[in-house]
Protein backbone atom coordinates (compact mmCIF):
# COMPACT_ATOMS: atom_id res chain seq x y z
CA UNK A 1 0.00 0.00 0.00
CA UNK A 2 1.37 3.20 -0.91
CA UNK A 3 2.06 5.89 1.47
CA UNK A 4 -0.29 8.26 0.04
CA UNK A 5 -3.64 5.67 1.15
CA UNK A 6 -2.28 4.85 4.52
CA UNK A 7 -2.15 8.77 5.34
CA UNK A 8 -5.93 8.43 3.74
CA UNK A 9 -6.94 6.05 5.74
CA UNK A 10 -5.60 7.05 8.85
CA UNK A 11 -7.38 10.64 8.10
CA UNK A 12 -10.28 8.59 7.38
CA UNK A 13 -9.84 7.03 10.58
CA UNK A 14 -9.24 9.97 12.88
CA UNK A 15 -12.11 11.63 11.15
CA UNK A 16 -14.59 8.49 12.37
CA UNK A 17 -13.12 8.75 15.76
CA UNK A 18 -13.88 12.04 16.30
CA UNK A 19 -17.60 11.76 14.66
CA UNK A 20 -18.10 9.18 17.12
CA UNK A 21 -16.11 11.15 20.05
CA UNK A 22 -18.97 13.65 19.12
CA UNK A 23 -21.66 11.15 19.02
CA UNK A 24 -20.75 9.86 22.47
CA UNK A 25 -20.10 13.57 24.04
CA UNK A 26 -23.99 14.54 22.63
CA UNK A 27 -25.23 11.42 24.15
CA UNK A 28 -23.99 11.80 27.10
CA UNK A 29 -25.47 15.35 27.65
CA UNK A 30 -28.33 14.33 26.73
CA UNK A 31 -27.83 11.78 29.41
CA UNK A 32 -27.26 14.28 32.48
CA UNK A 33 -29.93 16.57 30.64
CA UNK A 34 -32.20 14.37 31.50
CA UNK A 35 -31.23 12.89 34.94
CA UNK A 36 -31.02 17.05 35.44
CA UNK A 37 -34.15 17.35 34.39
CA UNK A 38 -35.71 14.23 36.74
CA UNK A 39 -34.11 15.39 39.77
CA UNK A 40 -36.06 18.93 39.29
CA UNK A 41 -38.66 17.30 38.76
CA UNK A 42 -38.79 14.55 41.75
CA UNK A 43 -38.07 18.18 43.69
CA UNK A 44 -40.92 20.21 42.50
CA UNK A 45 -43.44 17.33 43.02
CA UNK A 46 -42.07 16.34 46.40
CA UNK A 47 -42.83 20.30 47.47
CA UNK A 48 -46.40 19.55 46.26
CA UNK A 49 -46.21 16.93 47.68
CA UNK A 50 -45.00 18.75 51.20
CA UNK A 51 -47.89 21.49 50.38
CA UNK A 52 -50.31 19.32 49.79
CA UNK A 53 -50.72 17.03 52.43
CA UNK A 54 -53.37 17.52 54.11
CA UNK A 55 -57.41 16.87 52.67
CA UNK A 56 -58.30 20.34 50.83
CA UNK A 57 -61.82 19.38 50.54
CA UNK A 58 -64.22 16.65 49.83
CA UNK A 59 -66.10 16.69 46.99
CA UNK A 60 -69.05 14.40 45.95
CA UNK A 61 -69.13 12.28 42.81
CA UNK A 62 -71.32 9.56 40.97
CA UNK A 63 -71.09 6.28 42.29
CA UNK A 64 -67.84 4.64 41.49
CA UNK A 65 -65.51 7.32 40.17
CA UNK A 66 -62.80 5.19 38.43
CA UNK A 67 -60.52 7.72 35.70
CA UNK A 68 -60.28 11.49 36.15
CA UNK A 69 -59.16 14.00 33.67
CA UNK A 70 -58.21 17.62 34.10
CA UNK A 71 -58.11 20.50 31.84
CA UNK A 72 -56.05 22.81 32.75
CA UNK A 73 -56.55 25.90 30.73
CA UNK A 74 -60.28 25.89 32.43
CA UNK A 75 -59.62 24.59 36.05
CA UNK A 76 -62.11 21.79 35.47
CA UNK A 77 -61.51 18.02 37.12
CA UNK A 78 -63.84 15.53 35.31
CA UNK A 79 -64.45 11.97 36.95
CA UNK A 80 -66.19 9.30 35.36
CA UNK A 81 -68.58 7.23 37.43
CA UNK A 82 -68.39 3.86 35.81
CA UNK A 83 -71.61 2.59 37.83
CA UNK A 84 -73.60 5.67 37.84
CA UNK A 85 -72.86 6.31 34.05
CA UNK A 86 -72.16 10.01 34.38
CA UNK A 87 -69.31 12.35 34.54
CA UNK A 88 -69.13 14.16 37.55
CA UNK A 89 -67.28 18.07 36.72
CA UNK A 90 -66.06 20.11 39.54
CA UNK A 91 -64.95 23.48 39.08
CA UNK A 92 -61.68 23.88 40.54
CA UNK A 93 -61.91 27.69 41.64
CA UNK A 94 -64.89 26.51 43.96
CA UNK A 95 -65.48 22.98 44.11
CA UNK A 96 -68.75 23.52 42.72
CA UNK A 97 -69.88 20.29 40.60
CA UNK A 98 -72.34 19.55 37.55
CA UNK A 99 -73.18 16.09 36.54
CA UNK A 100 -73.45 15.07 32.61
CA UNK A 101 -74.70 12.06 31.42
CA UNK A 102 -72.59 9.78 29.68
CA UNK A 103 -73.35 6.31 28.19
CA UNK A 104 -72.89 2.59 30.15
CA UNK A 105 -69.78 1.85 31.79
CA UNK A 106 -67.75 4.65 31.07
CA UNK A 107 -64.04 3.37 31.53
CA UNK A 108 -61.59 6.27 30.87
CA UNK A 109 -61.73 10.43 30.27
CA UNK A 110 -59.24 12.21 28.07
CA UNK A 111 -59.02 16.36 27.87
CA UNK A 112 -58.65 18.23 24.65
CA UNK A 113 -57.47 21.21 26.33
CA UNK A 114 -57.20 23.02 22.38
CA UNK A 115 -61.06 22.69 21.68
CA UNK A 116 -62.02 22.11 25.35
CA UNK A 117 -64.04 18.36 24.24
CA UNK A 118 -64.10 15.72 26.79
CA UNK A 119 -63.48 12.07 25.34
CA UNK A 120 -65.62 9.42 27.52
CA UNK A 121 -64.80 5.62 25.96
CA UNK A 122 -68.18 3.55 27.16
CA UNK A 123 -67.38 0.41 27.40
CA UNK A 124 -70.86 -1.06 27.85
CA UNK A 125 -72.61 1.08 25.68
CA UNK A 126 -69.37 0.66 22.70
CA UNK A 127 -69.53 4.34 22.10
CA UNK A 128 -67.86 7.33 23.30
CA UNK A 129 -69.51 10.32 24.85
CA UNK A 130 -68.11 13.83 23.51
CA UNK A 131 -68.59 16.94 26.20
CA UNK A 132 -68.82 20.98 25.12
CA UNK A 133 -66.55 21.74 27.91
CA UNK A 134 -67.77 24.90 27.74
CA UNK A 135 -71.55 24.37 28.27
CA UNK A 136 -71.77 20.34 29.35
CA UNK A 137 -73.70 19.50 26.31
CA UNK A 138 -72.84 16.23 24.64
CA UNK A 139 -72.71 14.26 21.46
CA UNK A 140 -72.54 10.50 20.97
CA UNK A 141 -69.94 8.58 18.48
CA UNK A 142 -69.84 4.80 17.83
CA UNK A 143 -67.08 3.08 18.74
CA UNK A 144 -65.93 -0.31 18.09
CA UNK A 145 -66.87 -3.17 20.66
CA UNK A 146 -65.89 -2.53 24.42
CA UNK A 147 -63.68 0.70 24.15
CA UNK A 148 -61.70 0.58 27.11
CA UNK A 149 -59.33 3.52 26.81
CA UNK A 150 -59.06 6.82 25.07
CA UNK A 151 -56.27 9.02 24.09
CA UNK A 152 -56.36 13.22 22.85
CA UNK A 153 -53.98 14.04 19.88
CA UNK A 154 -54.24 18.34 21.06
CA UNK A 155 -52.28 18.96 17.02
CA UNK A 156 -55.24 17.00 15.07
CA UNK A 157 -58.19 16.69 16.96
Amino acid sequence: MSRKKRRLLSAKSKGRQQLEDASLRRLWFRVCLAGLLSCVAMVWLGEQEVRMDSVQATIPAGTNPNRLAVNTVTNKIYAANVVSNNVTVINGADNTTATVTAGSGPSDIAVNTVTNRIYVANATSNNVTVINGADNTTATVTAGSHPTDIAVNTLTN
